[in-house]
């Protein structure tokens, strides 16, 4: 009777340790993606601008994430010849202090931007069109922050 019990305890405790070490070999590095849409509509069309859109991009720095991953984005308007542009470096700007001029050095610097996409689109004032730069994408570690510009060259935009 004393051996019984003696090797249910044994068990049990094989089994929490187990449990354990389990918890302790995981490993700190996802080997997935989890693919997720955030779509900024505006209703007033402000989002339109006469031929391009610069913005900053921070990945936040107090989530769980080793990386960010931007494989494409969505514009409409007259479209045309569409190219998408992104810092090189990190911007160092905090997100509350960020503004316009604040790009001012980096805005006419060829060298800081990388070019990620070029295609030809038709005018698309109500849809959304995709740009798709999945074989370029912008990757970013928590807490960087880049700027994105996209460009339209078409004459009447």
């Amino acid at each position: 009777l004393a051996c019984t019990s003696h090797n249910k305890i044994q068990t049990i405790h094989r089994q929490a340790t187990d449990l354990t070490m389990a918890a302790l070999n995981r490993p700190s590095v996802s080997s997935y993606e989890i693919h997720e849409n955030v779509r900024v509509d505006t209703q007033d069309n402000e989002d339109h601008t006469f031929c391009g859109i610069m913005f900053p991009i921070q990945a936040k720095a107090d989530l769980p994430v080793s990386q960010l991953v931007i494989r494409s984005v969505a514009v409409r308007g007259h479209l045309g010849p569409l190219t998408v542009w992104v810092t090189k470096e990190d911007v160092p700007m905090e997100q509350e202090n960020y503004c316009v001029s604040s790009l001012q050095s980096i805005r006419s610097d060829e060298s800081m931007w990388a070019k990620i996409y070029e295609k030809n689109h038709n005018p698309s004032r109500r849809t959304y069109q995709t740009l798709d730069f999945s074989d370029n994408p912008i990757i970013m570690k928590p807490g960087q922050m880049k700027v994105l510009y996209i460009h339209s060259s078409a004459p009447n935009d």
